[in-house]
């Protein structure tokens, strides 16, 4: 299911979850890998989180638009014919968030090393 072979690499995104470290270490049995990978990942997922709080940030959904629907009022979110139709054909990774390595945006890094401070600390 999550096979990836190489020549696969440079036709996905990014985000494609076959790329995720910690899934990779999993399968290939080294749990401790895979227990850190995942560790990493969630910390990095709170630091982009508590960015946008602090900053009073909306997540934008990148290929999805809110609609509502007239029958029942309530907001649905509809693909927006971005990804497959322009994204992945150009290899537009742009509107593609960076999850799975240790990259993150520079207002980001702050908030990340604290929880990742916090983190190590916890296990000592």
């Amino acid at each position: 299911m999550n096979y990836f072979p190489s020549w696969l690499h440079n036709k996905v995104a990014p985000s494609d979850t076959r790329r995720r470290p910690d899934q990779r270490a999993l399968e290939n049995g080294d749990m401790k890998a895979a227990a850190d990978h995942k560790d990493f990942l969630e910390q990095k997922q709170r630091a982009v989180r508590k960015y946008k709080e602090e900053n009073s940030i909306n997540h934008v959904a990148a290929f999805f638009e809110p609609w509502e629907n007239p029958a029942d009022g309530q907001i649905y979110y509809m693909y927006n014919r971005k990804y497959f139709e322009h994204n992945r054909p150009d290899k537009d990774w742009a509107e593609s968030p960076d999850l799975f390595t240790e990259n993150c945006a520079p207002e980001i890094r702050p908030y990340l090393d604290a929880l990742l401070g916090q983190s190590k600390n916890k296990k000592e």
